[in-house]
């Protein structure tokens, strides 16, 4: 009988050795805890970018007062990089007021014509020969889109005597203007205030799809 009971004691010892440890029950913590969901594909920076994007109607911009000549917007341009702001330069063909001045006489031969433009810089006033049509030449002293240089211009030619004809008119010309990457009105209006207070006249704050549809045929203008 003891025998027996020796040789049962030592046969559950030895199952008890041989099986594998059960796992340590799990803290309530981690019981009561969220499943653990699967993996997912890691976003790159431009999914990123995107789904923090603002919508169309929430995008403002801020755009300069349109320039007519080069030396302008050179001027322009620095100043911005004074700011240490850099803005996006673009051109745009506008209607812009000009101011015309030429000689009142229409010529019918281009050696007359010529005359009287040596005639014109004899005064120190700037003249081309401008052919009208097969028979006819005319003599322009002035072309101005600024007003202060039509003002300047008018006022020698009144000194000088000599009769002149003025018009202005509308023309399209290639024209020059500044705006800032598209980007939420609170932004826009920071920017649009800098420019304010450092005397850039004239910035326009504008939403971005009324930018789009003003400024539909511009291109990106080269750098200065």
């Amino acid at each position: 009988m003891t025998r027996t009971v020796l040789l049962l004691l030592f046969t559950a010892l030895a199952w008890f050795v041989w099986q594998q440890p059960a796992p340590a029950p799990a803290p309530a913590t981690v019981r009561n805890s969220m499943p653990v969901l699967p993996l997912q594909p890691t976003h790159s920076p431009d999914d990123t970018a995107k789904a923090i994007e603002l919508k169309p109607d929430e995008l403002w911009r801020v755009v300069t007062r349109r320039l007519v000549t080069t030396v302008a917007a050179k001027a322009l341009n620095q100043r911005f990089q004074e700011l240490n702001l850099e803005p996006i330069m673009f051109e745009n063909r506008e209607p812009v007021e000009m101011h015309a001045f030429d000689d009142p006489v229409l010529f019918d031969d281009y050696k007359t014509a010529i005359a009287e433009k040596n005639n014109w810089l004899k005064e120190n006033i700037e003249a081309n020969v401008i052919k009208v049509d097969d028979d006819h030449y005319m003599v322009a002293i002035g072309r101005f889109f600024q007003i202060e240089y039509a003002e300047g211009i008018q006022t020698r030619l009144k000194k000088i005597g000599k009769p002149y004809r003025y018009q202005r008119r509308s023309v399209p010309i290639p024209t020059w203007r500044f705006t800032f990457a598209a980007s939420g009105k609170q932004q826009a209006e920071k920017i649009w205030k800098q420019l304010q207070t450092s005397g850039i006249s004239m910035p326009v704050l504008m939403p971005e799809k009324r930018f789009q549809e003003t400024y539909s045929d511009r291109k990106e203008a080269p750098q200065l």
